[in-house]
């Protein structure tokens, strides 16, 4: 019979086991049920990903109960108390097909951290390090594969003006960019950077060149700016000295310049060359759709929705109501918050951005060559802040991947500081 600390290690390493396998499925359903002729726009494909996520859930529904234990860190507590409130409007005004997926999707957030944390923190960094590189160069191989593999076979769709490139979520350029900048956080911090020899670090620089040119094939304007901004800010903000701050701008503003020039010269990016060089910034049909979606909702709020919120995953039903239009998401955390948790939900998710911010500042100020707690703090800036338009929380691979790299930051913190919130 197992020891209790063997059995612990036991549940959580093959429930975080699986629920990398489980992302890995998700990220490539859609390719699959293209090829196979099915279609990955169909009913099918969006049955066969609402089962892997109820996969997920009852793994760590099954975890919590044999485990009973959850820990919730400032940061983390503060969101899951936006969920809470949020949930209980909902409850409240809302159906169950409302509410159900968004609460589906934020508990596998916040217990995906639970569950890296708690293997950091309980088991060994050692084994974090060691699934995390396989999961990692999975998602490398899945990308370059069916990233190149839709370009070569030249099914690629034109889009808002451009041929944008899916990868593996056929028809879902989005969601590969921000699947793309995971990898390429990843593929820098954890590999490129812990080579030390030259032949495996030009090797994946190699391999992080292509996942940016497949960043700039998906046509996500946001991602490719982000990319830059988030070096950028990880650079200035590590360093307390004010000239090298001073130099760093001087840079960030040289390679901005050059950047454009480079982009409408060599039409890199045709939507962001159209973006840079057209009068009307407004003129790019996605760009348009985002702004009259954040002008109607605002107007269609009454005094108690803006005090009180509309229920989480209220904010389609809600716009519809308003506009009669479907199917619309709020393309603004701030404004879905907002619209579904009034004040108070904008209070508290700007409370949790916060909390969350100096709490990574401190632990990479603290260790500036840590892979994990770099790519945690990449992807905080560059999924849960930057992409503050790009409905990242609806991206269930690239969120659940931000939040257990947070989970592994905070695990590490937990025992270097001997306190885990």
């Amino acid at each position: 019979m197992p020891s209790s600390g063997k059995l612990k290690f036991n549940i959580h390493l093959s429930i975080a086991i699986l629920t990398l396998v489980i992302l890995l499925m998700s990220s490539m359903s859609f390719a699959f049920f293209e090829i196979s002729g099915i279609g990955a726009r169909g009913f099918e494909v969006k049955l066969f990903r609402f089962m892997l996520l109820c996969a997920i859930i009852a793994l760590y529904v099954i975890w919590i109960i044999i485990q009973l234990k959850l820990t919730f860190p400032k940061p983390i507590l503060i969101f899951l108390g936006l969920i809470i409130y949020s949930t209980i409007v909902s409850v409240i005004l809302n159906s169950p097909r409302e509410y159900g997926p968004s609460l589906l999707r934020y508990f596998t957030y916040i217990v995906t951290f639970n569950l890296f944390y708690l293997i950091v923190s309980e088991i060994s960094r050692e084994t974090v390090l060691s699934i995390m590189r396989w999961f990692s160069l999975a998602c490398i191989l899945i990308s370059i594969f069916f990233g190149f593999l839709e370009i070569f076979t030249g099914n690629v769709q034109y889009l808002n003006g451009a041929f944008r490139v899916a990868g593996p979520f056929k028809w879902h350029q989005l969601a590969f960019a921000m699947f793309l900048f995971c990898c390429m956080m990843i593929t820098d911090f954890v590999f490129f950077r812990q080579m030390k020899t030259l032949r495996w670090k030009l090797f994946y620089g190699f391999i992080w060149l292509l996942l940016f040119y497949l960043l700039i094939r998906t046509g996500s304007r946001a991602l490719f700016v982000i990319v830059f901004l988030v070096y950028f800010l990880m650079a200035f903000l590590k360093t307390d000295s004010f000239r090298k701050k001073l130099l760093i701008s001087s840079i960030a503003v040289i390679i901005s310049i050059g950047s454009a020039i480079a982009i409408v010269s060599l039409n890199i990016s045709p939507r962001l060359a159209r973006m840079i060089v057209s009068d009307d910034k407004t003129g790019d049909g996605s760009t348009a759709s985002r702004i009259a979606i954040h002008i109607n909702a605002y107007q269609g709020l009454d005094d108690l929705d803006k005090l009180m919120g509309v229920g989480l995953g209220g904010f389609t039903k809600f716009y519809q109501d308003v506009t009669g239009s479907e199917d619309i998401a709020a393309h603004n955390n701030y404004l879905m918050f907002f619209v579904e948790s009034g004040y108070l939900g904008v209070i508290l998710y700007l409370g949790f951005q916060i909390v969350l911010f100096f709490r990574l500042l401190r632990l990479i100020k603290w260790n500036k060559d840590d892979p994990f707690i770099n790519v945690a703090f990449a992807l905080f800036l560059g999924i849960d802040v930057l992409s503050f338009l790009q409905n990242n929380f609806y991206f269930l691979e690239s969120e659940t991947i931000t939040w257990a790299f947070y989970g592994v930051a905070f695990g590490i913190e937990h025992i270097d500081f001997n306190h885990g919130g």
